[in-house]
């Protein structure tokens, strides 16, 4: 009797196995259908390449961030059949006037928004979180919250970071190729060329960040996208600095009131490449304030060591 009892036991243990098995066969066939249709919607929408690049002034770690932001923005913007947690918790997708500016001087496209930025960043802390308490488990339990709450801090943070840091070199690219765009402009000029003629020299003679953003404007004015104002304005604003916003207005109201445009492009000239001297030399000032920290972290203690070593050995030998 009890035999027959093991052995309906075993049968219904071996059917029960085969049913979940059938069971999450069929779950696992149904998700990789799923993730199958999403990866061809994605491929149709161009978000899968793994070179998918927007030409980001910055380089490294931060060019990583901007191009996955990027990324993620497109597959936002185009698979419409994945549900993002970010759309459960935030309604709007406006983004805050700080971080509109900020993506406006890091060139992002107009599918960028709230939704990719937060999306990114909830990725990033998810990591960030997970790491530090892996690590500090080893060690304590308080150490892992600790390191937990530390990388989720340094995961919200990183995108920001990023976009930080292509404004700072995209800002120093354009202290630097300014001066050579307002000569050459002036030139063309002098020698009777119109504006946009002369403009077209410098955005086709020279290889540049600055130089490619002028070309991407004047195609936007020559194709009938904007008007010339308005594309200059916005190539303005693309860049944090006040002296180009200024230029941009002095040649919108001389172009638009016919009055002389050489001499006030020649004063640009020289004020941005003094300026451009000013913050080098700012730079090469502030090196040696700098270079105090490794100095008297590393170099001192070692030649405290290296000085004083024999002499202590001395003294404790003495003793």
């Amino acid at each position: 009797m009890r035999m027959y009892i093991y052995i309906g036991v075993l049968i219904l243990a071996i059917a029960f196995a085969v049913i979940c098995g059938v069971l999450i066969g069929r779950l696992i066939l149904i998700r990789n259908k799923e993730n199958l249709s999403r990866k061809f919607r994605r491929e149709a929408a161009g978000v899968e390449d793994v070179e998918f690049d927007n030409s980001f002034v910055c380089s490294g770690f931060a060019r990583r961030i901007m191009n996955y932001i990027l990324k993620v923005s497109y597959s936002i913007s185009h698979v419409n059949d994945q549900l993002w947690i970010t759309k459960k918790f935030i309604k709007s997708d406006e983004l805050p006037k700080k971080l509109k500016k900020l993506k406006n001087m890091c060139s992002m496209p107009n599918v960028f928004g709230r939704f990719a930025l937060r999306e990114v960043q909830f990725r990033f802390a998810f990591i960030g979180f997970c790491s530090g308490a892996l690590i500090g488990v080893v060690f304590s339990y308080i150490l892992m919250v600790i390191l937990g709450i530390i990388g989720l801090i340094v995961g919200l943070y990183l995108p920001v970071w990023a976009m930080k840091q292509e404004k700072i070199i995209k800002n120093n690219n354009l202290d630097k190729c300014l001066p050579e765009m307002l000569e050459v402009v002036s030139l063309g000029l002098r020698s009777g060329l119109t504006f946009d003629r002369s403009f077209r020299i410098y955005t086709l003679h020279f290889n540049n960040e600055f130089s490619k953003s002028c070309l991407t404007a004047q195609r936007k004015w020559e194709g009938g996208i904007c008007t010339r104002e308005e594309s200059l304005r916005n190539l303005a604003k693309s860049y944090d600095s006040q002296l180009l916003s200024r230029i941009i207005e002095n040649i919108i109201r001389s172009l638009r009131f016919g009055s002389s445009l050489v001499e006030g492009l020649e004063e640009a000239a020289l004020e941005s490449r003094n300026l451009y001297k000013a913050k080098q030399e700012e730079i090469v000032s502030k090196a040696p304030v700098k270079m105090m920290i490794p100095t008297g972290t590393l170099i001192l203690p070692a030649m405290l060591i290296l000085v004083l070593g024999p002499i202590l050995l001395e003294l404790g030998s003495g003793f």
